[in-house]
């Protein structure tokens, strides 16, 4: 079914550093998922575990690309 799939102009892949360089941004992941949450609350907008994993899978992501294009 079409609707199953993405358009490939919808896909922009990049490339992700190796995965020690990947390391330290991924020790921090409890912490900075607690922080989201947290400040989630403090701002009166509560996330749920699963809403506040995905703020910061991105964030992580946005920063893995950055890292990868900034070694190029």
């Amino acid at each position: 079914m079409p609707t199953e799939f993405y358009r490939p102009q919808d896909i922009d892949l990049g490339l992700f550093p190796s995965y020690e360089q990947q390391q330290p941004y991924f020790a921090t992941f409890q912490t900075r998922l607690l922080n989201t949450m947290r400040s989630a609350i403090l701002e009166g907008q509560p996330l749920s575990s699963q809403q506040a994993m995905q703020l910061v899978l991105v964030q992580l992501e946005e920063e893995l690309l950055r890292a990868t294009s900034e070694r190029s």
